[in-house]
């Protein structure tokens, strides 16, 4: 097998087509913005007056922990006087968001369904979303319309109500600006 020759630092990979093809994916997918669950803690203080240690998850667009942890601190920076910790990072597999009008975020998980042409067996893929809403009914409606142009056949194989406060997406999508 002919390989393809990559420098990486000082040494050199050679790289099979198969790896190749590998080496291209994974290069790609680090490329992409992902969109990290990041948990917040500090003393929340209530319309009664009463302070309290509170933990709030938020998802930051990023393309790394760094930059996520960095964006969560400049962005809650403006929102909590004091001092914050944060206390977890996660990437999440939500692939895109619907942030519309609403006071609540939904997990939805909608799988698509594929009829493969040689075994002619169903094949699902499933894909998580984030979705802005007042209500679970309105989460529903908003994946329908959000799929409504879609060719393949789909299901909403689940939704569910999150504890996510606020996303914080990159403002000016076309160059990822922050």
């Amino acid at each position: 097998m002919r390989g393809e020759l990559r420098e990486k630092g000082k040494a050199k990979l050679i790289l099979t087509p198969s790896l190749s093809k590998l080496y291209k994916k994974q290069k790609t997918m680090n490329s992409m913005n992902r969109y990290f669950e990041v948990g917040i803690r500090y003393d929340k203080t209530f319309e009664n007056g009463m302070q309290k240690k509170v933990t709030e998850l938020y998802i930051v667009e990023s393309f790394t922990f760094t930059e996520a942890e960095s964006r969560i601190i400049n962005e809650m920076s403006a929102y909590i006087s004091g001092e914050f910790d944060v206390v977890s990072m996660k990437i999440t597999k939500y692939s895109k968001i619907l942030d519309k009008d609403g006071t609540r975020y939904y997990k939805a998980k909608v799988n698509t369904i594929e009829i493969d042409d040689r075994t002619e067996k169903e094949k699902k893929t499933s894909t998580y979303l984030l979705v802005m809403a007042d209500d679970i009914e309105e989460a529903r409606k908003s994946v329908l319309e959000a799929y409504s142009t879609s060719m393949l056949d789909f299901e909403i194989a689940a939704l569910q109500e999150t504890k996510i406060v606020e996303v914080f997406e990159y403002k000016n999508k076309d160059n990822n600006e922050k």
